[in-house]
């Protein structure tokens, strides 16, 4: 399974406190799944199988999310619905049409042991559309407010590295490397993941508050 997205991620914050701001936003997610029927092989003969690889084995949709966030430096807890418009662009028999995941929600705390480290403990439940719950539990570790590192662990039996780095003010980028040690690890695999991200218009030049 190959799968590629681009999103466009908008969110408006307002200040209710010296601590504490609230902030609402939205997300649209353009994605395309691929599968490589090629790799899978059976011991009979299969017609279904057949008739799949004379069809279209790649899907591209285009959805919409939104949510909203009350965080401060210390702590943070959200909402978001992950399914508020999901469209199919170019549909095929193979890929999954139907969205997976139906909601998350989200909770975390800082804490400091010296000035120049900082934990971080988060809680993210996704809801899923059969209202059945995958949650991760994540620990990061940041040095001076910079960089980090942290280890997730789902519940499902995956475990996740992270890897994160403050460029700038403005630009900030961090990897992922997820891996599965339970009953699903004989199917899948390992995957990396690579964000890059840019705070456009921050003219007060503040550090981002990345969890």
């Amino acid at each position: 399974i190959n799968s590629m997205g681009a999103s466009l991620n908008y969110a408006w914050n307002y200040p209710v406190s010296k601590t504490f701001r609230f902030s609402m936003g939205v997300s649209p997610v353009l994605e395309s799944r691929s599968l490589r029927l090629e790799e899978i092989t059976f011991n009979e003969p299969d017609p279904f199988y057949n008739h799949l690889l004379g069809g279209a084995t790649s899907q591209v949709d285009l959805s919409v999310r939104g949510g909203a966030l009350l965080y401060s430096r210390g702590f943070y807890l959200g909402l978001s619905y992950l399914s508020i418009v999901n469209r199919p662009i170019r549909a095929s028999e193979v890929a999954l049409e139907e969205p997976f995941y139906r909601a998350s929600m989200q909770t975390g705390f800082a804490f400091r042991t010296n000035p120049a480290l900082a934990f971080k403990a988060s809680v993210l439940a996704f809801l899923l559309m059969d209202d059945s719950f995958i949650i991760d539990y994540s620990l990061k570790a940041y040095l001076q407010d910079k960089g980090w590192v942290g280890l997730t662990y789902r519940d499902s039996g995956t475990g996740i590295l992270m890897l994160g780095l403050n460029v700038t003010e403005s630009i900030n980028a961090a990897y992922s490397y997820e891996a599965s040690f339970g009953g699903f690890q004989p199917f899948g695999g390992s995957s990396h993941e690579l964000v890059v991200g840019f705070r456009i218009n921050n003219l007060r030049k503040e550090e981002s508050w990345v969890w």
